[in-house]
């Protein structure tokens, strides 16, 4: 989730980024503190695996520094079965702009591009998990764009989260969850020439401030719009809200569904509109943390 990730400059200097690695730091250590699920964890292996202490990540310890590639950023679900790569079209990815972290903002599906880049950026993530040899999975993979070419990012054997497994089925009609369950029980899944059925476009809740979420407004009259396909919240009233560099989470995301792109961004920029977060400012961001 980009949780901690941000970006250098060769205008930081040694000791603002040992600063910036303390915050990313303190911030993991108070959220396993006060989340009962801490989501950093998901990966570690456990003991029974046989994998040596040492080679195991520690989110708390262990950091990633990685040039940076510009463009826009994609990702691409599907499924892997032998040979057979079925991607389930692309997902087009914004990121908060002017900022140096890099939180995710909304997503869309189909993107802009058009049917030709997609199917580019679609062969590029073919070969890719052709390459990691995944035979019998669903994947997930995020991508970057730009004039110079496709550069993937990662590569997960998992379905997508949040809201992807509902683009899949409303743009593509297809139940991610069911076509992972059939190719653990040895079937043969594979969709070659699906097209879009219609138009998503979804929206992360970030928080407008630091301090206590009080209430949420507008849930009754957005939950019966018919063009709303998935409104998640991951917080509650009385939660702690924190924004960066002190916390990275999002509130939640709202995601509807168009005939057109047009319809989609209308629909979302008007149901958006209609939710609004009520937050008590906090007086410090660590008196908020020992509060949680």
């Amino acid at each position: 989730s980009s949780y901690g990730v941000t970006r250098l400059t060769p205008d930081h200097t040694q000791a603002q980024i040992a600063a910036r690695l303390e915050d990313v730091r303190d911030y993991i250590r108070d959220y396993r503190q006060h989340n009962p699920q801490y989501p950093f964890e998901f990966w570690l292996p456990s003991e029974g695996l046989g994998i040596p202490l040492e080679d195991v990540f520690s989110p708390e310890d262990d950091f990633l520094l990685e040039g940076f590639i510009p463009g826009q950023q994609f990702s691409v679900d599907g499924l892997a079965c032998g040979d057979q790569i079925t991607c389930l079209g692309v997902i087009e990815i914004e990121r908060i702009k002017g900022s140096d972290y890099f939180m995710e903002y909304e997503e869309g599906m189909p993107t802009r591009l058009g049917p030709q880049r997609e199917e580019q950026i679609q062969q590029v993530v073919a070969r890719a998990v052709r390459a990691l040899g995944l035979e019998r999975s669903c994947f997930h993979c995020e991508v970057k764009a730009n004039p110079e070419g496709v550069f993937v990012l990662e590569i997960a054997a998992r379905r997508g989260a949040d809201n992807i497994s509902d683009f899949l089925q409303q743009v593509m009609g297809i139940d991610i969850y069911e076509e992972g369950l059939r190719l653990a029980c040895g079937e043969t899944r594979f969709y070659p020439g699906l097209r879009p059925r219609c138009c998503m476009k979804m929206r992360y809740f970030l928080p407008p401030a630091s301090g206590t979420l009080e209430a949420i407004e507008g849930l009754e009259m957005v939950s019966q719009d018919p063009r709303l396909s998935e409104l998640e919240f991951e917080v509650s009233p009385g939660d702690p809200v924190l924004t960066p560099p002190e916390g990275y989470e999002f509130l939640g995301y709202l995601s509807v569904r168009g005939a057109t792109p047009e319809d989609a961004e209308a629909a979302l920029e008007e149901l958006y509109s209609r939710i609004h977060f009520h937050i008590t400012p906090a007086p410090a961001p660590s008196l908020l943390l020992q509060a949680g």
